[in-house]
């Protein structure tokens, strides 16, 4: 099981606004610095548990009034720590929208998105079962219990009360609150329509971006192992060829598909994103691009992604390439092999 880095982001923004030092923490664990500050990667939940203890032991200090994990969670709005996910947010109508969905906003922080259950709507609010005991994920439960009560001051409403007992969590709104949240004062500031449409777009690509990620980062920890094995055989250059054999340091044919099947995925996932980006050229050119949308697609901060999606997906190819082509440099000259190249999936798309 993995947690999103948004909640490792959000602390370590935390203790740099605090004025703390941020050299002295990445001794505390062995996670790659790259993932603890990027909100769309993946940590491994038991070693970003215990890096979130190794934090709370050496800064629980600095918050007087509630718990670390508590204060971090509750400025999850102020702190603008989780990336695009924080855009989403402030184009929802009302927080019901994300409540009423729970495994919706569970899936951007737990990998594989656990299953919910038991989801039950009570007087104020709802409650559920997630299989994630606040007992064996302590520190990551009391931070996911904070951000989840902290949602509605994403649309300027009051934070939200929520327990977590073991596997039990119920959100709970006062009579104030829900009376904020009645139908007639939620009448749309913009297409409904395009907002449903753009979030989904997002968390659809957003679930193939992670998957990419978690692929990619695995081929690289394996590149890494290669790597260093072979640095001790060239320490004996006479006998790499016989050690290499013997050591099993080559890499097999059936060792780089996987790079190729993980090109192949991202060529298709690029394809979606241009295909969602002309859907969103022709609805724009149809005249809908009023106030309203352009309010919304610059939320999404639309202009930017739309401008540098066509670097980074060259960025990605080259590193993959650059990637199959050092493991392609490990292999043996009797061990030579070559690479078939899958025929490219053909969808038509019809406007």
């Amino acid at each position: 099981m993995y947690f999103s880095g948004k909640i490792s982001n959000s602390i370590i923004s935390f203790l740099d606004k605090s004025g703390v030092d941020l050299d002295s923490i990445y001794e505390l664990t062995d996670l790659s610095l790259e993932f603890v500050r990027d909100p769309s990667s993946w940590l491994e939940a038991k070693k970003l548990e215990e890096f979130m203890h190794q934090l709370d032991l050496k800064f629980s200090s600095l918050v007087d009034d509630e718990s670390f994990y508590t204060k971090i969670g509750s400025n999850s709005y102020e702190l603008k720590s989780w990336g695009v996910l924080d855009s989403v947010l402030r184009m929802v109508q009302r927080p019901e929208d994300i409540y009423s969905q729970p495994q919706r906003f569970i899936s951007y922080f737990v990998s594989p998105a656990p299953p919910i259950g038991n989801v039950q709507k009570i007087e104020d609010g709802i409650g559920f079962e997630l299989p994630i005991s606040s007992q064996e994920f302590p520190h990551v439960s009391e931070y996911l219990t904070a951000a989840l009560a902290s949602l509605p001051q994403f649309v300027g409403k009051p934070s939200a009360q929520v327990s977590w007992q073991q596997t039990q969590i119920q959100i709970t709104w006062n009579k104030k609150q829900t009376d904020l949240l009645a139908d007639v004062d939620l009448r749309p500031h913009h297409s409904p329509e395009l907002v449903q449409s753009l979030i989904q777009n997002f968390e659809a690509l957003q679930k193939q971006n992670d998957k990419l990620k978690k692929d990619l980062t695995k081929v690289t920890e394996e590149n890494y192992q290669l790597k260093a094995e072979l640095d001790l055989l060239l320490q004996s250059p006479r006998n790499v060829d016989t050690l290499a054999e013997k050591k099993g340091v080559y890499v097999k044919s059936q060792q780089l598909q996987p790079i190729e099947q993980l090109k192949n995925k991202f060529l298709k996932m690029n394809d979606y994103f241009l295909r969602a980006s002309q859907l969103v050229v022709l609805l724009v050119g149809q005249g809908r691009k009023d106030q309203q949308v352009t309010k919304a697609m610059k939320k999404v901060n639309w202009d930017s992604v739309n401008e540098h999606q066509k670097q980074l997906a060259e960025e990605f190819l080259a590193e993959v390439d650059q990637l199959n082509a050092s493991l392609s440099g490990l292999l043996p000259k009797t061990k030579k092999i070559t690479q078939s190249q899958p025929e490219p999936e053909t969808i038509s798309m019809d406007i």
